[in-house]
């Protein structure tokens, strides 16, 4: 086995599209950009992080870009996922930039942000916060409230009485 066989195999359950197309695209000599995102809503990460730092550790050895995403600016929407109500405190962007640089350190333990083919790091609210109004509202008509509300997290709070925020749900 070599590095590309075991990066389509070791780990993995599912390759989208399929696992001979990428497998074509990387025996080509094709570089790939890939990228991870983080809501840093804590300063910690936990173990299962690691998996997808293995796996992104291995794109990087074969001389592909990662992408380390901060989300400080989806972060400062307070992403709802996996709870149970609403947070009762959204952090600023300087706290979620404070938590990303934890993450980092964290995740330099697998992944490596310096030497040969270090990962980028780079910050959600950098274009995020820039939006206006008129863009939101751009960005907003390509989704349906019925396509949002269908998330088991919206259906589980209200069929709870669990009030969900429109900031959440945006």
């Amino acid at each position: 086995m070599d590095a590309i066989d075991t990066l389509l195999t070791r780990g993995v359950e599912t390759i989208y599209p399929s696992r001979e197309a990428l497998e074509k695209v990387l025996r080509s000599g094709k570089k790939l950009k890939l990228y991870q995102g983080f809501d840093p809503t804590g300063t910690l990460l936990h173990i299962g992080h690691a998996v997808g730092f293995r796996k992104l550790r291995q794109f990087q050895d074969l001389g592909h870009e990662v992408i380390f995403l901060i989300g400080d600016g989806t972060g400062q929407a307070g992403d709802p996922s996996g709870k149970k109500r609403s947070r009762d405190k959204y952090l600023t962007s300087e706290e979620l930039r404070h938590n990303g640089k934890d993450y980092v350190l964290q995740s330099a333990k697998i992944m490596r942000f310096n030497g040969p083919n270090p990962v980028r790091i780079l910050y959600n609210g950098d274009w995020l916060n820039k939006l206006n109004l008129k863009d939101i509202l751009e960005i907003a008509g390509h989704f349906t409230f019925q396509q949002i509300l269908e998330r088991d997290l919206y259906q589980e709070r209200l069929k709870s009485g669990t009030d969900v925020t429109l900031r959440e749900f945006m």
